[in-house]
Order: C-alpha cells, then sequence, then structure tokens
C-alpha cells in the first residue's frame, strides 16, 4: 500500500457512537466472538487478528523494554540515521507543548529510540513503557500506533479501543514509517499520541511529513556516502591498475566498476550499475560468507577471499567499499539481467540546489501512487532518469518499466510497436505476431517519451487504452487486458500543441494527473560541481577538474543541460593531458560564457537561438546529422525534424536520407 498525501490524511478520532460500537466488538473479540467486527476499520481489524494470532496478552500491564541501559545505547549507536531524525524532532517539541502530548521515534522493530512531551502524557508514558528502550512490536503488544504503521507499511491512527491492548485505550495516536530512500527498507517510525485528549488537529498529517523531512534528510546523508565511495573508489585505479574495481555502497549495490571490472564479469556497466551482489551469482559466491545477507555493513576491515579483495571506504561504520577482482582469477559467468528492469532510483539523482530537492521531493510523493505523471522539462534534464526512479520507489517497482520514444520511430510503424500486433496483420510481420511496448509493460511502468511526438491516430488509441484498460493488437480481434502506470514525458509546450490542433486535450488531460517540471541546469547552477564530479567518477574516473575549469563550467547556461554537460566532459577527458581537465580543454563557447549573476534571465526566443547554434555547430562538426545526432544525445530522426522547424539546411547528399 502506498503512502497517501500529507493533505489527505488529517483525519479525526472515531465519533462517540463509533467508540462504543468498536469498544463493544473489542469486547467481544478479546473474549473469542470473531465475527463481529463489521464496525471496526479492516486496517485495525487485521492488525486485531495479527495480534491475537501472535498471542498478545490484551490486559499487557506495560511493554516490554530491552534488557539493560547498555543495551538501549548500543542500539542507538547502531541507528546511523538518528542523527538525522534529530531537526524533526526538535521542530516537533516546538509544536507539540501541551500536557497530553507525546512524540515518539521508533527502530523498524518498534523499539522506541526517542519519546518526549507534555508532564500527563511523560507521566503516563513512563508507566507503559512508552520511553526509550520500549518494545512496541505489533507481536509484542498487540495493535498500537508505531507497530502497525511499521507492519502495514503506510501512515495510519489508532484511536481509543482501536489499541489491541486495554491499558493503551486511554490514547489517540498517529504514526508514519520511515523508508530508506535508496532500499525502500523501512528504517522506523515516527509518532505523535495524545493522553485521553486528541493528540493534534493535523497530527497525521504533521507525522506523516515528518517521516518525508526525515527521509530527505537520509537521502542527503546516504548521497554523501555514495560519493565518498566513487572519490575512493577513484583513488584506487591508479593503485590497481590491472585488478578489476567494483565500488558498491553499505547495502551492497554497485555504484560503478572500471573497464577491466566489466571483461571479469562480462557484462557491461548498464547491466551491473545499480543492482546488488546478492544478485549476481559469481560475485556472491566468490564473496561467500564476508558478503552479509542484508548489507556491507558488517565489512569494516580489510578482507579477501577468493581473488577478490574488500577495502571498506573508512575505518568503523564504512559507508561502503571498493572490491578488487584479481583478473588472474580468471572470468566469471555473466550474471543473468532482468529484462525491461531500471538502473536509476532516487539515490542516483544528483543535485543540492533547492529547485532540484524540491522536484525530487515531490517526485518521490508521486511514486506511491498509481496514476499517471507527466514529466516536462527541456531537452537533456533528465526526464527518463526522474521516470525510472519514480518505477523504481513505486509499488510497482517488481514490474517491468518500458521506455519507448514516440518521437523515435516512423509513424506507420509506431502502432505495430506500441500496441503490438497478430500474425499476418501485414506482409513483413513477424512469425507469430509481435508483442507491444504496452503488454511488456503489464503490471509495471510504461514509459512514453517525446509524447507529443505520436501521430494524431495513435494518441486517440492511447486514449481508449488508458480508459478501458485493453489493448487490441493490431490485425487481432479480441483485447487483453492490461495492468498499467503511465509516466510521459514532453520537451515542447502541450499547451500550445493542443492549440495547434497537434495533441489531443482529452489525452492530455488524462496523462496530466500529476504533473512534474524539471529545472534546467542554469536554474541549478549550485549542482553543477556536483554533477560533474559524478559523471566524471562514473566515466571517467582517472580524469580530475582544475578549480579553474569548474569555475568556467558553472558560468556556462547549457542549453542541452545535463546532456550537453556530460558530453563536454568526455570530449575534455580525451584531450585533457595527464588526466586533468583545465580550461584549454573545454570547447570555446565554454570560455566566452559570462558568469551566472551577470546573465540575464533567457527568454524563450534566445533558448531557441541557443539550440540552433549549438546544431548548427553540431553540423560543421560532423558533417553528418546521424554523427551530429549522437552528439547532441538526440536521436537522428528527432534531429531531423529540428532541422526542418528550424530551417537549417542539411548537408549534402543527407536529403534523400531523410525519415
Amino acid at each position: 500500500m502506498s503512502r497517501r498525501r500529507a493533505s489527505a490524511l488529517t483525519l479525526s478520532p472515531p465519533t462517540a457512537i463509533t467508540v462504543r460500537k468498536i469498544a463493544r466488538a473489542w469486547e467481544l473479540f478479546v473474549t473469542g466472538n470473531e465475527t463481529s467486527l463489521s464496525d471496526v476499520p479492516p486496517l485495525i481489524r487485521d492488525a486485531w487478528l495479527r495480534s491475537k494470532s501472535a498471542g498478545v496478552d490484551p490486559a499487557l500491564p506495560s511493554a516490554p523494554r530491552v534488557d539493560t541501559p547498555t543495551d538501549l545505547a548500543t542500539l542507538r549507536e547502531e541507528i546511523d540515521w538518528l542523527s538525522r531524525a534529530e531537526p524533526v524532532l526538535a521542530f516537533l517539541q516546538n509544536v507539540l507543548t501541551e500536557p497530553h502530548q507525546l512524540l515518539m521515534l521508533s527502530d523498524d522493530h518498534g523499539r522506541v529510540l526517542f519519546s518526549a512531551g507534555g508532564t500527563r502524557a511523560m507521566a503516563k508514558a513512563e508507566q507503559l513503557g512508552a520511553v526509550p528502550g520500549g518494545e512496541w512490536q505489533e507481536n509484542k503488544v498487540g495493535c498500537t500506533v508505531l507497530g502497525t504503521s511499521i507492519a502495514v507499511g503506510i501512515p495510519v491512527q489508532v484511536s481509543w479501543h482501536e489499541n489491541y491492548g486495554m491499558n493503551w485505550q486511554d490514547w489517540v495516536n498517529q504514526s508514519a514509517p520511515i523508508r530508506d530512500p535508496l532500499t525502500h527498507r523501512i528504517l522506523g517510525a515516527i509518532g505523535i499520541a495524545g493522553y485521553r485528549e486528541i493528540s493534534h488537529p493535523q497530527a497525521l498529517a504533521l507525522v506523516t511529513n515528518a517521516a518525508v523531512m526525515i527521509e530527505a534528510a537520509v537521502h542527503e546523508q546516504g548521497l554523501k556516502a555514495r560519493l565518498a565511495v566513487l572519490e575512493h573508489f577513484s583513488r584506487l585505479a591508479s593503485r590497481y591498475p590491472a585488478d578489476g574495481l567494483v565500488a558498491v555502497d553499505r547495502y551492497g549495490y554497485i555504484l560503478a566498476l572500471n573497464p577491466l571490472a566489466e571483461k571479469i564479469l562480462s557484462s557491461s556497466s548498464a547491466q551491473l550499475v545499480g543492482r546488488r551482489l546478492n544478485d549476481i551469482s559469481p560475485l556472491r559466491e566468490r564473496l561467500g560468507s564476508l558478503l552479509s545477507s542484508s548489507s556491507l555493513f558488517v565489512i569494516n576491515n580489510q578482507a579477501q577471499t577468493s581473488g577478490v579483495t574488500i577495502l571498506p571506504t573508512l575505518s568503523g561504520r564504512s559507508p561502503g567499499a571498493v572490491l578488487v577482482i584479481d583478473q588472474s582469477a580468471g572470468p566469471v559467468k555473466a550474471p543473468t539481467s532482468q529484462p525491461w528492469a531500471t538502473s536509476f532510483s532516487f539515490a542516483d539523482l544528483v543535485g543540492q540546489s533547492q529547485p532540484f530537492r524540491a522536484c525530487l521531493e515531490l517526485a518521490a510523493k508521486m511514486s506511491q501512487y498509481d496514476w499517471p505523471v507527466l514529466l516536462r522539462g527541456e531537452s537533456g534534464t533528465g526526464k527518463e532518469l526522474f521516470a525510472q526512479a519514480i518505477h523504481a520507489a513505486s509499488p510497482r517497482r517488481h514490474g517491468p518499466f518500458v521506455a519507448f520514444s514516440c518521437a523515435s520511430i516512423s509513424d506507420d510503424l509506431i502502432g505495430a510497436e506500441l500496441f503490438g500486433y497478430s500474425e499476418g496483420a501485414f506482409t513483413g510481420g513477424l512469425k507469430g505476431g509481435n508483442v507491444g511496448k504496452i503488454q511488456l509493460a503489464h503490471t509495471g511502468t510504461l514509459f512514453l517519451d517525446d509524447i507529443d511526438g505520436m501521430p494524431a491516430k495513435m494518441q486517440l488509441s492511447l486514449l481508449r487504452v488508458l480508459e478501458e484498460k485493453r489493448v487490441v493488437p493490431l490485425g487481432a480481434r479480441v483485447p487483453q487486458s492490461v495492468d498499467i502506470r503511465v509516466i510521459a514525458a514532453s520537451n515542447c509546450d502541450l499547451e500550445q500543441a493542443i492549440h495547434e490542433g497537434r495533441f489531443r486535450p482529452d489525452l492530455y488531460h488524462r496523462l496530466n494527473v500529476l504533473s512534474l517540471t524539471l529545472p534546467p541546469l542554469r536554474e541549478r547552477s549550485e549542482d553543477i560541481s556536483l554533477l560533474a564530479r559524478h559523471i566524471l567518477a562514473h566515466q571517467a574516473p582517472d580524469v580530475t577538474l582544475t578549480d579553474e575549469a569548474l569555475t568556467l563550467l558553472t558560468q556556462y547556461a547549457w542549453p542541452g543541460n545535463i546532456r550537453e554537460l556530460r558530453n563536454v566532459l568526455l570530449g575534455a577527458s580525451v584531450r585533457a593531458e595527464n588526466g586533468c581537465i583545465t580550461p584549454a580543454d573545454l570547447p570555446p563557447a565554454i570560455g566566452q560564457a559570462v558568469p551566472a549573476l551577470e546573465r540575464v534571465a533567457l527568454d524563450v526566443q534566445s533558448l531557441k537561438e541557443s539550440e540552433t547554434q549549438m546544431i548548427e555547430r553540431a553540423l560543421q562538426q560532423t558533417g553528418s546529422v546521424q554523427q551530429a545526432a549522437t552528439l547532441l544525445g538526440l536521436h537522428y530522426s528527432t534531429l531531423y525534424r529540428k532541422l526542418k522547424k528550424a530551417g537549417i539546411a542539411l548537408p549534402p547528399g543527407e536529403k534523400k536520407n531523410a525519415p
């Protein structure tokens, strides 16, 4: 189940009549009558059933506690995200100042790590064990707000007699789980409770937003840790030139690998980056007992086994490690890759600027819904990366992620690719027919890039699929049911396209349920240094940047956004002497950039002119539309369309090849 939007989580405790009905149902339930539960909310009913199945005593006087103060101190030390929650807890303490209000934070087992509140609430909390060290797992104390929100994985409210234990039935409680943004594992829960009074009119929204804020801080902590691992990886590259290197974070997710590691593993970075070591059987077999079933957190000292040396990034609580694979150990069998899998999660999206962080937080919220998403933004801003991250964080993450560019294929073939076709539907079709992208995305996510390039006829067919949740392959008579979530993307003004009759308004409104506009790179210039180092660490790990070159990069307007930044860095890395990019290695346009503080905000016309100049420069350098498209990171048919729209002449001999 997904976390609901905070504004939709402002719930009120049950009415007096409902309270009496639930109290009566509870009395019958704990005395053996499990059939009179019609007045009990389904979530609470299921929690009661789990509580009884676990053998919880409804008359339990207080929650059990961890054995000793030393055990509690050890527990708190092992919770590495606890410090990230402290600012949020401090804020809530300033909000919750009434004598009856209680604030709690627990780990993923419901063990209380922190509690604070008014005098009346704290006195009762001490009696019940709702203090640090108290164990509020559902299987130990029954249905309560902390344990139940962890058990079901969503924000919950548990009021009065909805609590399974009779001694907690003087409380109205709200709690939301806290998840690791990378692994989606529940880290703990944050809760607000009111003793004999409503805790707060907006309590459920408060804890839900608090959980999101803690998750954002955990994400920032994780990003810094991953950068530390990548820097460690870069330093080791020169020390081990004849070995394969694989950088992994503390959870065993692969962050980067060098070409020799790709050769040894017989697989490319695109297939391995983002996957866990536990999922790659040859590496899992080599590491053996050194690899924890849950993470690499246990590997805090150098270790070696089966031709693999593990070098932790730091001593003590390491954020990750670099695996050094001895090439003489021989190649290992290539891992089995999952078709239509994602390569990126929210943890892979780099940036700390306010516009980017706001965009990231909104995307994370969107991921928990099953509604269509429309991603908007200029070319090169990372729309497909965001689409993959939304899918990877969604309840559909175990299903396929199928990407399809509506501008990369001719109009007469787009229907066959998207909707599929049956055998004999047309001359030249595959024997047995072909499954379309829509059916391939069943139970997962369909990403439609450049949705504005879809022909009008196909727009109508897509609209029918979205409304009826059925698709009819070309040449077939029987519709096939499909269960998909659609994420669409466009870098053009869709409202203008509707005005010009190029895009159906009904399809636009069907896709534009959740809308996200990605900021261009010129509006997040403070992220350029992070992005530049991240790109080099992954694609040119032996290359560094001088401060002077980095200053020039931050002053440039980047009309091609992150895609242009990547291409510039890769080109400069080839020209760089001694593996260090200087201003002389950058294109002339970068050196002539006006400092950001002196730039006037670009209007639409200037953006078009910048794009036109960039296209003309690419054509001059390559003399070929195909090669220019590759340089610019565009599909050749997309570049042809831009050439025609801008009135740019084709190189000699290209007209007959135009699509």
